[in-house]
């Protein structure tokens, strides 16, 4: 029985600043951990030791197979414990955290995203303290999974530009076959048949 790998190539050549000084990924510093956005198409690397992400993406030009290199989006996280992280196409990454809070934060501006958690509160940045999961849509579309009175609760949120996300759905899961197939169809299929959160 043969088996099936994709491979996929980075470069780490040196980064080119005003075409003087040439800057190192993670100042050299080693790579800790790493995600590929769900298309393919955007890269990023965090250094506990450097405390930082680095995008990596490929040449607009170039063949959809060819190699990632070092783009100019870099992010500084000074004392913060990255347990895991997951980022979109549209360079936008979703961190989750030892010490502090969890945040959403844009590689392409380098400004922090606001989602409207609480409708009393729009500018709470924080997850809820029961959320599960939180994950991007191939859309780019943000999703949180959170169990809430004793029912799940999948909330959507969309990108209506200038980084202005706004709650999209919010659905309340019992998971009778009517409402998994109603949530396929919204969701873009982030429930599969085994009533679990499978996101796309």
């Amino acid at each position: 029985m043969s088996t099936y790998t994709d491979h996929i190539e980075v470069q780490i050549p040196p980064h080119i600043q005003d075409d003087k000084v040439h800057i190192y990924s993670h100042n050299e510093k080693p790579i800790t951990m790493m995600t590929i956005s769900l298309k393919s198409e955007y890269i990023v690397t965090y250094s506990k030791e450097d405390e930082s992400f680095e995008g990596w993406s490929r040449n607009p030009s170039s063949e959809s197979s060819g190699p990632f290199t070092l783009d100019d989006e870099y992010r500084e996280l000074k004392n913060m414990d990255v347990l895991d992280f997951k980022v979109s196409d549209n360079k936008i990454i979703i961190t989750k955290c030892v010490s502090v809070e969890e945040f959403i934060f844009d590689m392409k501006n380098k400004k922090k995203i606001i989602l409207d958690i609480y409708e009393d509160d729009p500018e709470f940045v924080n997850f809820p303290d029961d959320y599960e999961v939180t994950n991007f849509l191939t859309n780019g579309d943000i999703i949180i999974y959170q169990n809430y009175h004793q029912n799940p609760v999948i909330i959507k949120y969309s990108n209506n530009n200038n980084n202005n996300w706004e709650r999209k759905v919010k659905y309340e899961m019992n998971f009778c076959d009517d409402k998994i197939y109603k949530m396929n169809i919204i969701f873009g299929g982030v429930v599969n048949d085994k009533y679990s959160i499978g996101f796309t």
